[in-house]
């Protein structure tokens, strides 16, 4: 208003001062000095009337919200994951804020699991198979060799499948975000090892498993003798010999530094591997409808640009672990696992663990 109040003020001396002159041209310039300020004068106004506006309408207090993942922050997935807490900011106009707590700060699996179900945890996001704790319509995903391609797995998971898992989640107080089922993590996973590995490798292989029973019983059948070692610790397992082999995602090796202990990569393409968006039931009925639209909205399209930046960044991230840390990579046919597995296969369809249509 002072500002305002200045320029008028200057308007009126201008007038007066080119009145009192009295040349022939003063009049038109009086004129047209008087419409400028006053133009000038009412874009300033409408100016200061748009940012009160913007002020009123911007939130004052964001709710913040609590997302737990094993990855580091700097890595591929790290980096992707902080684009979906920036996209819900971005889709709720600054009301809800995801602080992203890294490398299991918040526990570990299990425990973040159980968060999410008090509604002590907002968000997690990790491989949605481990969730199979709960129903088994999720433990198709950890069976290695089942598909060909990520393709294939999304194709026969859309729908149906997709429908009970979020039936299930939602019984046991969580619910999945990404509902398009397109946040692949990869590009394909991996066998990295001590030794380089062979299909007869594999029996007596002390490999790293995760907490999922069927992923232990499928290796143990092709020979090999899995060990449940939590993600975080993988890199001192590998390095002291408490394993001798980790299968991963390719995308995340180089952030885990595996390959500085472990110089052997082979790509088995074991299974497709899926990340999932986990939200507490209870904080997702705590937002409104267009707060939750937008969760969705973001967990579905940070799926899309984390899977652009893991394609980009693939070659990238084998070349920095040949220069740095001179390790090999290798390519083998895994059919003969597949073809040792698939009386197995035909027992878990027979039981409903590998749903009607999958084989």
């Amino acid at each position: 208003m002072r500002k305002t109040m200045s320029s008028l003020l200057a308007v009126s001396l201008s007038a007066m001062m080119l009145a009192a002159c009295g040349s022939s041209g003063g009049g038109a310039t009086t004129a047209a000095a008087t419409t400028a300020a006053a133009a000038e004068t009412k874009a300033e106004e409408k100016k200061a009337e748009e940012t009160t506006a913007a002020a009123a309408e911007a939130p004052k207090d964001a709710r913040v919200l609590k997302c737990g993942t094993k990855m580091p922050v700097d890595g591929v997935e790290g980096r992707s994951f902080q684009h979906f807490a920036d996209l819900v900011e971005e889709k709720t106009n600054g009301e809800i804020k995801v602080d992203i707590y890294p490398s299991e700060q918040l526990g570990d699996t299990t425990t973040e699991m159980d968060n999410l179900q008090l509604g002590t945890q907002d968000l997690y996001i990790e491989g949605i198979a481990l969730w199979a704790r709960y129903d088994k319509v999720f433990d198709y995903g950890n069976i290695p060799f089942l598909f060909k391609n990520y393709d294939e797995y999304r194709e026969k998971t859309l729908g149906e499948i997709t429908e009970k898992q979020q039936e299930v989640l939602i019984a046991n107080g969580q619910r999945m975000l990404t509902t398009e089922r397109n946040w692949i993590r990869g590009p394909y996973r991996v066998l990295v090892s001590t030794e380089p590995f062979t299909v007869e490798s594999v029996k007596g292989l002390r490999l790293r498993s995760f907490d999922s029973a069927i992923y232990g019983t499928a290796w143990s059948k092709l020979g090999a003798n899995p060990l449940t070692l939590a993600w975080s610790d993988c890199y001192m397992g590998l390095k002291q010999g408490t394993v001798a082999a980790v299968a991963s995602p390719l995308s995340l090796l180089y952030d885990m530094k595996f390959t500085e202990v472990a110089p052997y990569v082979t790509n088995i393409s074991e299974f497709p591997q899926e990340i999932g968006v986990v939200i507490s039931e209870k904080t997702f009925q705590s937002l409104t409808p267009e707060q939750q639209q937008a969760m969705y909205d973001a967990a579905n399209e940070a799926a899309e640009w984390g899977n652009n930046l893991m394609n980009e960044s693939s070659e990238e991230l084998i070349q920095k672990m040949k220069d740095e840390h001179h390790a090999e990579f290798f390519e083998i046919d895994t059919t003969p696992l597949k073809e040792q597995l698939m009386p197995w296969y035909k027992e878990l369809e027979a039981e409903g663990t590998i749903p009607a249509g999958v084989l």
